[in-house]
């Protein structure tokens, strides 16, 4: 409950919001909140929902962590980050889709110059989904999910053909086509 607080400020929004995740999460796994004794949430909130609430309740702390944080980029980072934003922000007729690869040592900033470009995006009301091949990956990342969780990709320990565990018209897929951006830590490492 304290994250949901620290991102909505409101007890009400709070309950809410954590009673609708729980919901997702429990009906994924073939239960429900009455099999716990936990009441339904007063109105149903999607993940869409949840993305934009949280985001926005997080606006200005975003704005200011961002600018703050451009200020530390080194000019090699200044390039990637300004190289990303330009096509980003090119209008969606002239835009095509585009797939950037941040390349380094490890230690030189590539998951820093991302965040930036994260909580950048976020201040400005964009759907960003962050996902990482292991947790471990996204744990520095606010609503970092594994790809495993983000796309429904079961694991398993056979070769047997993978098929996203979302359905077309599940609340998670109507939450994936609406996001802008998707920023996919350790890459390389998924197999």
């Amino acid at each position: 409950m304290a994250d949901y607080l620290d991102q909505f400020r409101s007890a009400e929004l709070t309950t809410d919001f954590a009673l609708s995740d729980l919901e997702r999460y429990l009906n994924s796994q073939g239960s429900k909140l009455a099999d716990f004794g936990l009441p339904q949430p007063e109105q149903h909130t999607s993940l869409l929902q949840l993305e934009q609430a949280s985001s926005s309740s997080q606006y200005t702390y975003l704005t200011s962590k961002y600018q703050e944080d451009e200020l530390s980029l080194s000019n090699e980072q200044l390039d990637i980050y300004h190289t990303i934003l330009e096509s980003f922000y090119t209008p969606s007729v002239e835009r095509r889709q585009t797939c950037f690869f941040i390349e380094g040592k490890a230690g030189c900033g590539k998951s820093y110059t991302a965040n930036v470009l994260v909580n950048r995006l976020r201040s400005e009301g964009y759907i960003v989904l962050v996902v990482g091949s292991t947790a471990l990956s996204v744990t520095q990342y606010d609503r970092g999910r594994t790809a495993h969780s983000a796309f429904g990709i079961p694991v398993t320990e056979n070769h047997m053909e993978l098929q996203s565990r979302i359905g077309p018209h599940s609340d998670h897929a109507q939450f994936r086509r609406n996001v802008d951006i998707i920023f996919w830590e350790e890459l390389p490492m998924s197999n």
